[in-house]
């Protein structure tokens, strides 16, 4: 089949035209992924900040300002057992949807308060708001897009995480430095109106809903979507039948230990370089900003490799080793610079393992069970998450010092390698 005149095609195998609508899925994915983490990962910058602690009176306690992303971390994976079911019930589309515009209200809200109870209240209603955010997704993902286009489309909804990580730091900080904590806010609340519009008009819950779609790609998606996963038909037509699989527990815990350590890294790095390190406010922007740039290249670099290859447990293994062995190192070394490029490339493999649990976790699991696995997968790993920041900021109210924690988040790191050994064998 010729090139439409409309030139809306991309060129699949055989030269045949499919048609791209499915690229706009994973272009929205990228957009609600950096406002979500603009939303979560402004309380690193602003625990940082004398002028937001001093308004909550929490300027001398590290484990109360811990505790603002560890509240979030809770309730955000406690909800996402209810929120898998939930998607899978009203869809995707509505889910993320209703989801999006919450977030953008909480925001605003946040901004305007200075009791540290109200805003507790608030970043735990925003993590039920964003617990549908990983089923949603994940939804989406497998149903919009083949097997073999799914780390790499996974790796678009990453890639807005690590996007949100390197513009949240500088710019954050520069709001902040020039309008003030509470502007930030407000600038969050209107930002977050975004994947609002573009889930309203670019969304679908399945290809053959979408109004001008071509049969062409909905027939390439389908093709290559894949038999579901390994066991009995009964066991892939129960939507709970994934928790008989032991390849997505093996997923699960290996991407829970590592959401933990990246969750204790997302949160203290700012501080790190500022208490630390003696970096200067307006430097400790700019350099938060080099390890999510060096994370945004893995990932883009990476990911698809890994679909070529089909050996995503392999790359997660990998990538853990080396995020421990470069975390600890950061740590020992004297130099101001080096400590930065090395806790770069502790994020830039690290990076790596997320898309690569969920491919894996997307192909083991059957479409009726992609969303509740996926709630379950979030669920534990943030519930585990949550106890990392609060964690670190106890170990430095005991040391004196933020080395300690990021010791401990190294080990975590080797666990999640040893974990991965059985599952590398595997082509997940």
């Amino acid at each position: 089949m010729g090139k439409a005149a409309t030139g809306d095609g991309a060129i699949g195998v055989n030269g045949k035209e499919i048609g791209r609508k499915r690229y706009w899925i994973a272009v929205f994915c990228f957009v609600i992924y950096v406002v979500a983490f603009l939303d979560r990962s402004n309380i690193g910058v602003l625990i940082a900040d004398p002028g937001f602690t001093n308004a909550l009176g929490i300027t001398n306690d590290k484990a109360t300002q811990g505790s603002l992303m560890s509240i979030f971390l809770l309730v955000y994976g406690i909800t996402c057992f209810l929120a898998g079911p939930a998607v899978q019930r009203l869809g995707p589309r509505n889910s993320l949807l209703f989801g999006a515009l919450s977030w953008a209200v909480l925001t605003g809200i946040m901004g305007a308060v200075s009791s540290t109870f109200i805003f507790l209240v608030c970043r735990a209603l925003l993590g039920v708001g964003e617990s549908v955010l990983g089923p949603g997704v994940s939804k989406l993902v497998q149903t919009w897009f083949p097997v073999k286009e799914r780390a790499t489309a996974n790796g678009a909804w990453y890639l807005g995480t690590k996007v949100a990580q390197i513009i949240a730091m500088p710019v954050i900080a520069w709001w902040i430095a020039y309008g003030g904590w509470r502007g930030s806010f407000f600038i969050l609340a209107l930002i977050g109106l975004a994947p609002v519009i573009l889930c309203l008009f670019s969304v679908f819950d399945h290809p053959t809903k979408h109004p001008t779609i071509r049969k062409e790609e909905v027939e390439y998606i389908i093709s290559g979507s894949g038999g579901g996963p390994g066991g009995s038909e009964q066991a892939q037509r129960s939507e709970f039948g994934f928790m008989k699989n032991w390849d997505f527990w093996g997923a699960v815990v290996i991407y829970s230990i590592m959401n933990a350590a990246m969750w204790g890294f997302v949160v203290w790095v700012p501080s790190y370089l500022k208490l630390t390190l003696g970096f200067s406010w307006s430097a400790m922007g700019s350099l938060s900003a080099l390890p999510y740039v060096c994370g945004f290249i893995s990932v883009m670099l990476v990911t698809p490799i890994m679909d070529k290859l089909n050996r995503r447990a392999l790359f997660t293994m990998i990538c853990a080793i080396i995020y421990s062995i470069t975390l600890s190192a950061a740590m020992f070394t004297e130099s101001r610079m080096i400590a930065v490029i090395v806790l770069s490339l502790a994020l830039a493999a690290g990076s790596i393992i997320p898309p690569a649990c969920w491919a894996m976790v997307q192909n083991i699991t059957s479409r009726t069970q992609v969303a509740t696995a996926t709630g379950f997968l979030n669920g534990i790993a943030y519930v585990f998450a949550s106890l990392i920041p609060m964690g670190m900021g106890s170990l430095f109210n005991l040391t004196g010092t933020l080395k300690t924690g990021f010791y401990a988040l190294g080990g975590l790191a080797v666990i999640a390698f040893l974990l991965g050994i059985p599952l590398a064998r595997r082509r997940l």
